[in-house]
């Protein structure tokens, strides 16, 4: 429970690094289970560029987290 309360804040300290454009991107997918494209719609982006969004930023946030937990 402990370990498990640490990730998450560890998680939460590497989305406040992210943009606010990205946060809300991620909000969107993973907290709403929205498609990239009723983001896009939402946020006034192309579904591309959404997409685009997406991968980059979850790569960053994996290798940041593969640093901390490796």
């Amino acid at each position: 429970e402990i370990q498990q309360r640490d990730m998450a804040q560890c998680l939460y300290q590497l989305l406040e690094q992210c943009s606010t454009q990205e946060q809300d991107i991620i909000a969107l997918k993973f907290g709403a289970d929205m498609t990239n494209r009723a983001i896009a719609e939402v946020l006034s982006l192309t579904e591309t560029n959404v997409g685009t969004i997406l991968h980059r930023v979850i790569k960053k946030l994996k290798m940041q987290w593969e640093l901390t937990y490796a």
